[in-house]
């Protein structure tokens, strides 16, 4: 019970927020297709860069959005000013992986969400320019 209600906090109000801060800091928003609707959703998450890996923490274990990327082999990062491709995103136990998650962002995942997989997304060297450039740089 207390998690559905969590879920749809998140989903009705924390996601709205939460997109307002892509690509500043950790903020990325992850754009995959639904596996039944077919529909293109964007969801705000927490992603850390490891080269050309980022990793997230998946802290529902039926979190949709999760399962439809998995299931399709790949979707796109979107960050400020890029949207990047990946291809095999893949899931890992959080204890395999937890400390390459950067601190103060590990003990808030082990001691405070619990996060129980960490998921992976290498997006190589394919990105192009979400929108573009302002005439202001």
């Amino acid at each position: 019970m207390f998690s559905r209600v969590v879920w749809r906090l998140e989903r009705d109000y924390v996601n709205r927020v939460m997109s307002r801060f892509v690509g500043i800091g950790s903020g990325i928003q992850i754009e995959n297709v639904g596996r039944k609707s077919g529909v293109v959703r964007r969801t705000p998450v927490l992603g850390f860069r490891d080269g050309d890996l980022y990793r997230v923490g998946v802290n529902h274990e039926d979190a949709q959005w999760c399962k439809n990327l998995v299931a399709a082999g790949s979707c796109k990062v979107v960050l400020r000013d890029r949207v990047l491709d990946v291809e095999a995103p893949r899931l890992r136990p959080a204890k395999d992986c937890l400390d390459l998650v950067p601190n103060p962002y590990r003990w808030l995942f082990r001691h405070i969400v619990h996060t129980a997989e960490i998921l992976e997304l290498p997006t190589g060297q394919g990105s192009r320019r979400a929108r573009p450039p302002s005439p202001c740089t």
